[in-house]
């Protein structure tokens, strides 16, 4: 099954926001690359996963005044970047919006990271694609 990198990377994210998980790592950064990594197994137990980067994702877009995470934002860009540069970039109609529906509808990630508690607020104002 074909997902889009960049919008789990961004679930792994909102993953901290509500505070089920404890988290173990010593950075926030390195925190979302085991959720990001943990999201990826779990969505792997149906069929193999294929990670890849379309030209549209779901990415955090907040005032720098709202940045709701430890880590800023140019953080952020180049903890992405080292993980999905080496990905193939496709062109694939509405991935971003298969692969959070994909995550919000497995009852594993939800029951593991309760996603459903991060304020919609917060999920709404990434950059949408509508």
């Amino acid at each position: 099954m074909t997902y889009d990198a960049v919008t789990i990377y961004t679930f792994a994210m909102f993953s901290l926001l509500s505070g089920s998980v404890v988290c173990t790592k010593p950075t926030e950064l390195e925190e979302i690359e085991v959720r990001y990594n943990d999201l990826i197994r779990i969505l792997g137990k149906k069929e193999p996963v294929e990670l890849v980067v379309p030209e549209e994702s779901y990415q955090p877009n907040y005032p720098e005044s709202k940045w709701p995470w430890a880590t800023n934002y140019d953080g952020y860009l180049q903890e992405l970047h080292r993980l999905v540069d080496t990905l193939p970039e496709v062109k694939v109609a509405d991935l971003q919006v298969f692969t959070m529906t994909e995550i919000l509808a497995n009852e594993e990630i939800e029951t593991k990271y309760r996603l459903s508690k991060v304020r919609p607020t917060l999920l709404s104002t990434c950059l949408l694609p509508f």
